[in-house]
């Protein structure tokens, strides 16, 4: 309130009749419920949300995706410089050019998701990270790099591919899973983000307990969560759909 005052006194007439506009607007919501917040009915309402098909499918094809980058983050610091053998520059270079993949998702997703709809562009995101994640994966297990800067495209290119798939799912799988509650979006978001931070931090946690000195445990990690990213669309989002 100090700081507003200090605004309002230095303010033109009209941002302050503004700022007073702003304050005097009342509650929206005109029947609060005061019981609302009460423990038992938070966990009823929330019993609604993993009740609905599409929500828990959307909710675990943001955990999944959301997961692969985790593991990313737990396990390239080790890949990168121990087994690969770049230094710190090469390395936040190697992480930057992922972060790129990630980027031209999302911006994928906002261009198109009215012309393609959530559920395609989900779909194509969860195909587009397998393909990275398995890709990924069989160049941990059968491919030799002589060089250090050969052993890194081969953990960046996959991976950067592997991110483009998550920037497509995670802001439309987030659309798709709240949209059904327009009354309860807070309610579905919390959950939905408790999910998503909860699965990635075990993963996380997980990857970096089972480094064992090679790229292994990383990479087989994000092609497992990659495959779950589609399982979850494929079992969970796309049957409710259909039964809709």
């Amino acid at each position: 309130m100090v700081r507003l005052a200090q605004q309002l006194s230095g303010a033109s007439p009209v941002r302050r009749g503004r700022a007073h506009h702003r304050l005097a607007q009342p509650e929206t919501n005109r029947a609060p419920d005061l019981d609302a917040a009460q423990p038992i009915r938070i966990l009823l309402g929330y019993r609604g949300f993993l009740n609905h098909r599409a929500y828990v499918g959307y909710v675990l094809c943001c955990a999944f995706a959301y997961s692969g980058i985790f593991a990313f983050i737990s396990g390239s610091s080790y890949v990168l410089q121990e087994v690969v053998g770049l230094g710190p520059i090469g390395f936040g270079l190697c992480f930057a050019g992922v972060v790129v993949g990630y980027i031209i998702g999302t911006v994928v997703a906002g261009r198109l998701s009215r012309r393609l709809g959530i559920d395609r562009l989900v779909a194509v995101g969860a195909c587009i990270g397998v393909a990275g994640g398995a890709l990924l994966l069989v160049l941990a297990l059968v491919a030799v790099a002589h060089t250090a800067v050969g052993g890194a495209l081969m953990i960046v290119g996959p991976m950067l591919v592997f991110m483009i798939g998550v920037g497509l799912v995670l802001p439309n799988s987030i659309a798709g899973a709240i949209g059904p509650f327009p009354r309860a979006a807070g309610a579905a978001s919390a959950l939905l983000g408790f999910t998503q931070m909860t699965a990635a931090a075990a993963i996380g946690i997980a990857v970096a307990a089972l480094y064992d000195g090679s790229s292994i445990p990383m990479t087989a990690t994000i092609a497992v969560v990659a495959l779950g990213v589609l399982l979850a669309f494929m079992l969970l989002v796309r049957t409710a759909t259909r039964t809709t």
